[in-house]
């Protein structure tokens, strides 16, 4: 027959007190056979369906030639009046067809064989708890005490329910003694091994298991799979062999070169760096030529003046103008006139009429300048 993991079991065999026992866990193909040898059902082996008492008649199609494989159990399904492949529901519509031609009652019972008044010689009962079964033939009034040989553990989903629970997403798993239901994981879980048993696990766990713990640890992608790549010594930096390589840790270089000079908006140097306090409280110039540092006044002390210089002004930076001359008449009259305006008699004499102090002025200017302090740094 071809195993079917739908409906095939296979029987467990397992060291007990010093003692071998097999526990069974047979699918329809085992059920049916069981039941053919107990007389209860028909088996017909051929290459042809039967034609005759199909509803009660279970066909084994053999393989054709026979020698290239094990056959396959067929049952008759009353709705589409066809034999098709065994199915855990056309076997009990097989069974109820088999009792209503047959004159045999099927029963069900729990906790071992049905009460001995309960049915007809003759009759069959399934049991419905672990570990399952099928009773019969009963005979002279009395149930037999053990189930039809190769019945037992009959699997179902009632029959997982009733061992394992019913809660959904459980996954059934064998464990240390007995096979066991592993409750369902929580979100963002999955499934790994842990001590030989699956269980439950974060992503990070997993992870661990496969890459190791330890801290510092970087996963990559390599040619053929993925990778941990171990934590490189201190100061060293991540480097990139670029497309088709692996990452790797490398020596650190140096930012900046020794000797560098930079300016720093702080106090003191940073690490690495020595502050320069020979040049202090100067402008900057931007030159396009030879870097040089060219002596004069403070930078706070031109950006503290409130006035210019006094400065005394000279002849030739006086603006151009005139002055009034007295000038005395021969009839002795004094008049005021001007150069040129004298008519009749010559003056006696004439003064100049002069003003100003010939002393210096100034003017005031507002040097307030905003600005903020650096220091020069040289990198060691």
């Amino acid at each position: 027959m071809v195993y079917n993991p739908a409906t095939d079991f296979v029987g467990l065999w397992r060291l007990s007190g010093g003692n071998v026992a097999k526990a069974e866990m047979p699918g329809l193909d085992f059920v049916i056979e069981a039941l053919a040898r107990a007389g209860v059902i028909t088996v017909v082996v051929s290459a042809t369906a039967p034609v005759v008492n199909q509803s009660i008649t279970a066909w084994l199609r053999a393989a054709t030639p026979s020698w290239t494989g094990e056959g396959s159990f067929f049952l008759w399904d009353k709705v589409t009046t066809a034999y098709l492949p065994a199915t855990p529901g056309l076997f009990l519509q097989f069974l109820e067809a088999t009792a209503g031609e047959s004159g045999v009652s099927w029963w069900t019972t729990t906790g071992g064989a049905p009460s001995n008044t309960v049915g007809a010689n003759g009759d069959f009962a399934v049991r419905t708890d672990a570990p399952y079964g099928i009773y019969g033939p009963k005979a002279l009034g009395a149930w037999p005490a053990t189930p039809i040989p190769g019945t037992v553990d009959i699997v179902t989903s009632a029959s997982l329910d009733n061992a394992f629970g019913s809660t959904p997403g459980n996954i059934l798993r064998r464990g240390a003694v007995n096979w066991e239901a592993l409750a369902v994981g929580s979100a963002g879980q999955v499934l790994s091994p842990v001590a030989g048993l699956p269980e439950w696990s974060t992503i990070s766990t997993l992870l661990d298991l496969l890459f190791g713990n330890l801290q510092g640890s970087i996963l990559y992608r390599d040619a053929g799979l993925w990778d941990a790549l171990p934590p490189g010594t201190v100061n060293q930096v991540l480097s990139s062999g670029g497309p088709a390589a692996n990452p790797s840790w490398a020596a650190r270089t140096a930012e900046f070169d020794s000797g560098t000079s930079m300016l720093f908006r702080q106090d003191n140097a940073p690490t690495g760096w020595t502050k320069q306090v020979t040049v202090n409280d100067c402008g900057l110039r931007l030159t396009s030529g030879t870097v040089q540092t060219v002596p004069g006044n403070a930078f706070s002390t031109i950006f503290a003046q409130t006035v210019t210089g006094d400065h005394t002004l000279s002849v030739g930076e006086m603006p151009s103008h005139s002055h009034g001359t007295n000038a005395a008449l021969s009839s002795g009259i004094f008049s005021d006139i001007t150069p040129g305006s004298v008519q009749g008699s010559s003056p006696a004499a004439a003064t100049n009429t002069n003003t100003g102090g010939g002393g210096s002025h100034n003017h005031s200017i507002n040097l307030t300048l905003a600005y903020v302090d650096v220091i020069n740094a040289v990198k060691n």
